[in-house]
């Protein structure tokens, strides 16, 4: 792949990342935690 594809992997990697973050913030439960694992 070159620059131009893997750019936007990225910024969808990093939102996904925070949105999962954004998830144990306010679901602290081991249960989800492991879902999302």
């Amino acid at each position: 792949m070159g620059p131009a594809c893997s750019d936007p992997l990225v910024s969808i990697h990093k939102a996904t990342l925070g949105a999962i973050s954004e998830v144990f913030r306010r679901l602290p439960d081991e249960r989800v935690t492991k879902e999302w694992l």
